[in-house]
């Protein structure tokens, strides 16, 4: 699990991306937002990964404080098998969210301080979401891996694969 904490996922795409030869194959293994403790943030949208690309995110080297707002007040427990039966817990009532709000702020700034990582997720993703913004950013020509396979998330466990496929053309192609 690495694209999930990434600070700028369109970034890393073109980083792997500068790496794979032509037709050469990305294997991604992530959490379902669905069946694991991110059960209750959005999903990650085209229009935050525009924003944490257009902001150079990558080179603040700090998640935003929003992925440690979300991480501290509406992750849930990781029990994948519970969540697939619709146990997904409660979220925080008022009071604890102004705690964990607070906490999580704290910990962003001292983070900010001292330069120490995060350990937080800063995009969630469904099978059908991170294909269709794959598919997205291909379409805008952001990233030459298109979406080659999708492995759907396993009954009573909480990851899905994608397989990623180099497009550009080689020197000898164009």
């Amino acid at each position: 699990h690495v694209v999930e904490h990434q600070l700028d996922f369109l970034t890393h795409l073109q980083d792997v991306s500068s790496l794979l030869s032509p037709g050469g194959y990305y294997l991604l293994v992530v959490p379902d937002k669905r069946y694991c403790f991110d059960h209750f943030i959005p999903e990650s949208t085209l229009a935050d990964v525009l924003d944490d690309f257009e902001t150079k995110k990558a080179a603040s080297k700090s998640h935003k404080l929003k992925s440690v707002v979300e991480h501290k007040v509406f992750t849930t427990h990781n029990n994948a098998e519970d969540h697939w039966h619709g146990t997904h817990g409660k979220l925080p009532f008022p009071a604890d969210t102004n705690q964990r709000t607070q906490e999580a702020v704290r910990m962003y700034q001292a983070s900010k301080a001292n330069g120490k990582y995060l350990d937080v997720h800063n995009y969630q993703f469904t099978p059908q979401s991170m294909a269709h913004l794959i598919d997205n950013l291909f379409t805008m020509h952001l990233t030459s891996l298109h979406v080659h396979r999708l492995y759907e998330t396993v009954f009573n466990t909480f990851e899905f694969s994608i397989v990623l496929r180099e497009c550009k053309l080689n020197s000898n192609d164009a």
